[in-house]
């Protein structure tokens, strides 16, 4: 994934213009994005966590998981809870085949249709076609991957969201994307230290 492509998560800006300020709704949908690909990273390393080779990959990839899905249980706070807005699990959502490709190289997501009969399926388990297998990424070439790639386009998304904010109206989202950025940079130091130096 590029940064360009996760700085589209947060508006579908082209990188380095930002709009004037952000409603309720945009601001929202950007966090939900993001917070998909916290969610989706999870999912996915967190699941294959143990059973990743070597041992150093699969103690990184526990941690890396539980770290995003503090993350996501950070910007989940932020999302709207009045009556008539959007629900988080609606604002939880994908920017885009391109995001849901570049996490299906962490891994495989849960295969919704496998864990329901027809039967018990929603209508959109049924109507949306499966994504095409793409090259998952296994031990130091996740590691390497995710330092190299994953971490700075997402850091470079989370920069771009801050750009966003006005400093009269969005107080707790600063406050939250400063731990979130501050997060991201000690995880991107952590992977980037076990795939140089351990790996």
């Amino acid at each position: 994934m590029t940064t360009t492509g996760l700085l589209g998560l947060l508006r579908g800006a082209a990188e380095g213009s930002a709009p004037a300020f952000l409603s309720l709704h945009e601001s929202a949908a950007g966090l939900g994005r993001l917070r998909y690909v916290e969610v989706g990273f999870f999912e996915r390393v967190g699941r294959r966590a143990a059973s990743l080779q070597p041992p150093q990959v699969a103690i990184w990839a526990d941690s890396a998981a539980r770290a995003a899905a503090w993350r996501a249980s950070l910007l989940g706070e932020l999302l709207p809870v009045s009556v008539g807005l959007p629900a988080a699990a609606e604002l939880t959502r994908s920017a885009g085949a391109a995001v849901d490709l570049a996490l299906d190289r962490l891994g495989p997501p849960e295969d919704e249709t496998r864990l329901f009969p027809p039967s018990r399926q929603r209508p959109a388990m049924q109507a949306v076609p499966s994504r095409p297998a793409g090259e998952v990424l296994d031990g130091p070439a996740l590691v390497a991957h995710v330092a190299s790639s994953f971490y700075p386009a997402l850091l470079g998304a989370y920069e771009g969201r801050r750009a966003m904010d006005s400093a009269a109206a969005d107080p707790p989202v600063r406050r939250v994307l400063a731990r979130v950025i501050a997060d991201l940079h000690a995880e991107l130091n952590s992977a980037s230290d076990i795939a140089e130096n351990w790996l």
